[in-house]
């Protein structure tokens, strides 16, 4: 049902109908606080391919939702009908976490990495306990990161406490008032960027642990789930997952929640298995957090075992859909993904992990995907129905 439209056309009108047409759920990362953005860059992106787009106020699968819709141009020369939707969560965690919450969190994932480096890694994984070899160097950069970000704590909480003991003092002489304000306003950036990027990831990528997060990381995923579920409950005949940054561990895990109530056929559940056609993720933190949060020790077996079974699409061979992970080693919260398939490989559909040559900006690479070219030419090469091994 519509309610309301806009648009911008340079083409052909776009169909209004669901039926033939395919489906982009997009998942925002950590720091994106702007309505609709995601789905801006997204179709900017796109370029000349893209004719439209018509934007709609809609009910589809129950639920009220907005989205764009756009003719691609694919890479065969034909052309293909798609809806665009936003699975957006920022303000759940605007405001909400503080720099102790974030000092504390990356104290904790140092030092968890730094124990977990010195040993190889296992995983429950496609019904086994999975051993993957560990490089000498993951302890020594854990460490390396830890240092720093102490050091930048320390260096923060010096430059507030100078400030503050000369300032009760008396005015300080003007050359110096210059130097404490510009270094003050230096410090206070940094923790604006803790806070604001890494303050969400440490919201949401510890589930094992109980603290007042706990509700917040529910809701987070309850939203996102609203919206894919109810992508899924139409007709869609082709659904595309795109997740970046903390999007991605989201959408991971909203893909294996629909799973497992399609797999326990609960009433009203959707078809998602048949109709997935990519999952794309990018910028993607599911590596480190798999690695820092999920060791299995010798008194956690059991408890592995019971997360994994949550997880279809790292128990279940056959409903596993292609998944392309775009990274860059100037990135330095994503990498590759090699802890969500077998050692060897063998499972069906292993994570095809793609250096983005677009994403070369030592920190700023975090980004750059939306910049580059790859991350659209994905898109358009599995709505035309092409492998994931064609690229």
């Amino acid at each position: 049902m519509e309610v309301g439209e806009a648009g911008r056309g340079n083409g052909d009108a776009v169909v209004a109908g669901v039926r033939g047409a395919a489906a982009v759920v997009a998942a925002h990362g950590m720091g994106q606080q702007v309505p609709f953005e995601t789905l801006d860059t997204l179709l900017a992106g796109f370029g000349e391919a893209a004719r439209g787009p018509i934007a709609r106020t809609v009910i589809v699968g129950g639920e009220r939702l907005h989205r764009l819709e756009a003719v691609l141009t694919l890479p065969d020369g034909s052309s293909r009908e798609v809806h665009f939707y936003e699975a957006y969560w920022a303000p759940i965690t605007e405001g909400q976490v503080g720099i102790r919450d974030v000092i504390g969190f990356l104290w904790r994932s140092g030092l968890s990495g730094i124990r977990h480096g010195l040993k190889p890694f296992r995983r429950s994984i496609f019904n086994a306990v999975v051993e993957f070899p560990v490089p000498a160097r993951t302890a020594l950069q854990f460490a390396a990161t830890l240092a720093a970000f102490t050091a930048a704590a320390l260096l923060y909480a010096v430059l507030v406490r100078e400030l503050a003991m000369r300032a009760s003092l008396g005015s300080p002489l003007l050359w110096e008032a210059p130097a404490w304000l510009l270094a003050l306003l230096g410090a206070l950036w940094v923790r604006g960027v803790l806070v604001q990027y890494v303050g969400d990831v440490a919201v949401y990528v510890q589930p094992q642990v109980l603290d007042r997060f706990a509700e917040m990381r529910q809701r987070i995923k309850d939203t996102v789930q609203k919206t894919t579920r109810a992508v899924y409950c139409e007709p869609y005949e082709d659904v595309i997952l795109v997740g970046h940054s903390l999007g991605s561990v989201v959408l991971y895990d909203v893909l294996n929640s629909l799973l497992v109530d399609q797999a326990l056929g609960i009433a009203g559940a959707p078809e998602v298995a048949g109709r997935t056609r990519l999952l794309l993720t990018f910028g993607s933190p599911l590596d480190k957090t798999a690695f820092i949060f999920g060791t299995v020790g010798r008194r956690s077996l059991a408890r592995d075992a019971l997360a994994a079974s949550l997880q279809p699409l790292v128990t279940n061979r056959e409903v596993r859909p292609p998944w392309i992970n775009l990274y860059s080693p100037w990135d330095l919260i994503s990498g590759p993904l090699d802890y969500y398939d077998l050692p060897d490989r063998s499972n069906p559909h292993p994570a095809a992990n793609v250096r983005d040559p677009g994403a070369t900006t030592p920190l700023l690479a975090h980004v750059e995907y939306w910049r580059g070219s790859l991350l659209f030419a994905t898109i358009l090469d599995h709505l035309g129905g092409r492998p994931a091994s064609a690229r």
